[in-house]
């Protein structure tokens, strides 16, 4: 079984990087699923009105997540250095993760507002305008779901190796381009100092 420098294996160094961030994305989650209910309450409060939720932003999270899940299936190869692959350039692959990560937290902020809004207007489900709403409302959280699933699976992808481990290990180049991690850890040595020879004896009168 393959281990990173640190000596851990990168299945389970993935899975413990996962499993941190998953609980941050949940929080996350949560408040949006909050701050859902309090828009509809809000609504409902100041306008006498239902919040209507279009079909369209099912659809427009749809498309982000199928996006992201394309250019993961394409970078996928290139990141983690397979054979016949020639690697990322550092700066393509930093974007990667940069995407990676904004697509996370999007995707879990989506689904929780939208969890939210359409807890809410559970009670209005008689109506036409209630069931609809609703429904969009389910499926654009479905959709925020999906991308957050691929954007983690993707960020797991950029990760470096020795990220889990302790300092002794961060000299690995990792799947978001060696090149890059290479570039920031690989510098002009620093001059070794040599310990002053002895004096010499100053000659006697």
């Amino acid at each position: 079984m393959p281990k990173t420098d640190g000596g851990s294996p990168p299945h389970i160094g993935n899975f413990v990087f996962l499993a941190g961030l998953g609980q941050s994305l949940l929080a996350l989650a949560l408040s949006a699923f909050v701050a859902g209910v309090l828009v509809v309450l809000l609504v409902d409060a100041a306008a006498n009105r239902l919040l209507l939720v279009p079909w369209g932003a099912a659809l427009a999270m749809g498309l982000v997540a199928i996006a992201v899940l394309g250019w993961a299936l394409l970078a996928r190869p290139r990141l983690l250095h397979r054979p016949g692959h020639a690697p990322m350039d550092p700066i393509l692959a930093a974007r990667t993760a940069a995407l990676a990560m904004a697509g996370s937290r999007t995707g879990a902020a989506v689904t929780g507002f939208y969890l939210g809004v359409a807890a809410a207007l559970l009670p209005a489900a008689d109506t036409e305008a209630g069931r609809s709403s609703a429904g969009a409302s389910a499926a654009t959280a479905a959709a925020g779901a999906a991308l957050a699933v691929v954007a983690l699976w993707l960020e797991g992808m950029c990760r470096l190796p020795g990220d889990d481990d302790d300092a002794t290990s961060r000299g690995t180049p990792g799947a978001t381009g060696g090149g890059a991690a290479d570039s920031r850890r690989s510098g002009p040595e620093p001059a070794r100092r040599t310990a002053p020879g002895p004096r010499p004896s100053r000659a006697g009168p």
